[in-house]
C-alpha cells in the first residue's frame, strides 16, 4: 500500500467511535464503502480487509482481476459518524444504513469524477435509511469524498 489518506485524526481509535471507510485505488479505479466500530478503528478493519479472505481483498481481486499486491495505490478515507449510542453500540444497523446510503450515492456520482470508478463493495438496504440522521450522515461523508477524490 502506497499512502493512506484519512479526514480524521483518529483513524486507529474505536473506543467509542464509529466510521464510515472508504478504500480507493484510482489506478484501478476502483472504490469500496465499508462501516466499523471495531475497537482499532479504521486501521483494524484495513488490516481484516488485506488478509487472504479479506472482503476488499476478495472483492479486489475478483471484479478488478489482479492481485491486490499490484494496487500500489490504495488508499483509506475514514469518516467519524456521531457518537451516539445508535452508530457505536454493537448494533450495526445505523452504520449500515449509512454505508448503504453512501455507496448508492457513490454509484450514482461516479461517472461525474475523474478518473470514474467501480464500486465493488457489497451492501444490502436497512430500512433505516429512511431517517433524517442517516441521510444527513450519508451526505456529508458523500460531500467530504468528492472534496477528496480529486486530490487522492
Amino acid at each position: 500500500m502506497k499512502s493512506i489518506v484519512t479526514s480524521v485524526s483518529t483513524i486507529f481509535n474505536g473506543n467509542q467511535k464509529a466510521y464510515i471507510y472508504i478504500l480507493v485505488s484510482k489506478k484501478w479505479e476502483a472504490v469500496y464503502v465499508g462501516q466499523t466500530n471495531d475497537a482499532l478503528g479504521t486501521l483494524g478493519r484495513l488490516s481484516s480487509h488485506m488478509q487472504p479472505n479479506g472482503a476488499f481483498r476478495k472483492n479486489f481481486e475478483n471484479k478488478i482481476g489482479i492481485g491486490l499486491e499490484k494496487a500500489n495505490d490504495v488508499m483509506l478515507l475514514s469518516f467519524v459518524l456521531p457518537s451516539k449510542s445508535e452508530f457505536i453500540n454493537a448494533g450495526s444497523s445505523y452504520r449500515e444504513a449509512v454505508e448503504y446510503l453512501v455507496q448508492k450515492e457513490l454509484q450514482i456520482i461516479r461517472g461525474n469524477l475523474d478518473p470514474s470508478f467501480k464500486v465493488i463493495s457489497n451492501v444490502r438496504y436497512i430500512d433505516l435509511a429512511s431517517k433524517s440522521i442517516v441521510k444527513k450522515c450519508a451526505r456529508k461523508i458523500v460531500n467530504k469524498f468528492k472534496e477528496k477524490y480529486e486530490y487522492l
